[in-house]
């Protein structure tokens, strides 16, 4: 049986070599656009990547170029280092980013200077589309009213009362069922 360590540390260790052949790839487009002077539609259409992601590889890669810029950070993946190649000081964004353990929305938000997300804001919103679905009735409000009920009721009966989420079906293949060992 596989600890719990054993499974994280290969999740993490999955992460950093998705991570490395981001850099790699971005490499190879890097120098496959400046040095050979292929165009970015001819290598996107040749590797089926989309000229954006090519263009995206090859910045990246420029930017954070030798292997201390590249070294595997806690909180730190390859998107965090694609959206900071787009700003004017990347280097500074990603260690603002591993400090504050931003993620690469928050990392996004932060450069753009967009306001936080207001969360009374947001449950407002939400509860207004709950309201217009049950408002209108038929199989969606049903749908809707019946799994209400059932959350509300899984938390009633949850040691806390909050934040208790039942295992997503879809995941059962993967971890097995519940309770088995």
């Amino acid at each position: 049986m596989l600890s719990y360590d054993e499974l994280t540390g290969r999740i993490i260790d999955l992460r950093q070599e998705r991570d490395q052949t981001h850099f790699e790839a971005g490499d190879l487009c890097w120098y496959a656009v400046e040095r050979m002077a292929v165009s970015v539609g001819t290598l996107a259409t040749d590797t089926g990547y989309s000229a954006q992601h090519i263009k995206d590889l090859a910045r990246t890669a420029q930017v954070f170029h030798s292997p201390e810029d590249r070294r595997p950070r806690e909180y730190i993946g390859w998107s965090h280092y694609k959206i900071a190649a787009r700003t004017d000081d990347p280097h500074s964004w990603i260690d603002r980013a591993e400090e504050n353990a931003w993620s690469t929305r928050e990392l996004q938000r932060q450069i753009t200077g967009e306001p936080e997300i207001d969360p009374l804001a947001e449950a407002q919103r939400a509860f207004s589309m709950v309201e217009k679905v049950v408002k209108g009735g038929g199989e969606g409000a049903e749908w809707l009213t019946t799994q209400l009920a059932a959350y509300l009721s899984q938390q009633e009966g949850s040691d806390s009362g909050r934040g208790s989420t039942l295992l997503p079906e879809f995941t059962a293949s993967i971890a097995g069922p519940r309770g088995s060992e």
